[in-house]
């Protein structure tokens, strides 16, 4: 299409000057020449034949083929196929995971607290004074020899033989004490009986009788038949708070009968 419009253009052209060229000659020429042109401008205006077309192409050219518009398919917009989703299936609700129940383990029994069990008092026996005795020991004594031509010669013991034979033995509460030993060591026999003021002495006066037995027994300085005498004959009774301990040899057990006999 530009090729088309520069040859128009440049006919135009050409015209041009050819008239520019008639205009110069002799003044007959202008004459016709304007008529020429008054002319060609009224063939010009009346018909378009005379004016040569610029769109034509130049004949004396060869006409460049100008290549065709390559005519491109219409394209289309691609419609996207629709999106297919798979079918939504409702879901099912999970089901409800209950926690694992545990059992129960049973509450610790709650024990009261225990206190140590203190310990029971002690229940020592009640001492209380013994009421006036109603045996006599002092008198008992003398019934034990009523022959004066057998019987041995006795002393009273005094605090200090109870002291060294008996040890502890004054040192108790003693309603009544009666004791008698022989005068000469050889003679088996010994005669000692107490009235304890309190229940709890009366264990204590018998040990110590027995510790006096065991003494005697042990003593090898002893006449012979005085060890066979308190090793076979010697008795320790005990009667209440009456405790006694006779040797007396060849009569003890008949001593012991007679002293039981009072309570």
């Amino acid at each position: 299409m530009k090729h088309i419009r520069i040859l128009s253009l440049s006919l135009v052209l050409v015209l041009m000057l050819g008239l520019f060229a008639a205009c110069g000659k002799s003044g007959a020429g202008s004459e016709s020449a304007s008529d020429a042109q008054s002319s060609a401008s009224t063939s010009q205006s009346g018909e378009d034949v005379s004016t040569p077309d610029v769109s034509a192409p130049d004949a004396s050219q060869p006409e460049e083929e100008t290549p065709a518009p390559e005519a491109k398919p219409e394209e289309k917009p691609e419609t996207l196929a629709p999106e297919v989703k798979p079918e939504q299936k409702p879901e099912k609700p999970a089901p409800e995971v209950k926690p694992e129940e545990k059992p129960q383990e049973p509450a610790p029994e709650v024990k009261p607290e225990e206190k140590p069990e203190e310990p029971a008092p002690e229940v020592k026996p009640e001492e209380t004074p013994v009421a006036p005795a109603k045996v006599d020991l002092a008198a008992f004594f003398q019934t034990i020899f009523t022959d004066p031509a057998n019987s041995p010669a006795l002393i009273p013991m005094e605090a200090d033989a109870l002291d060294a034979f008996y040890p502890g033995l004054t040192a108790l509460t003693l309603n009544q004490t009666v004791a008698y030993m022989p005068m000469m060591t050889a003679v088996p026999c010994e005669i000692v009986m107490v009235e304890c003021a309190n229940a709890a002495d009366v264990e204590t006066v018998k040990t110590l009788f027995k510790a006096r037995i065991d003494a005697q027994v042990n003593d090898h300085f002893n006449y012979p038949m005085v060890i066979e005498a308190w090793e076979k004959e010697a008795k320790v009774v005990s009667n209440g708070n009456f405790v006694a301990l006779f040797v007396v040899s060849g009569m003890t057990d008949e001593v012991v009968s007679n002293f039981n006999a009072l309570f």
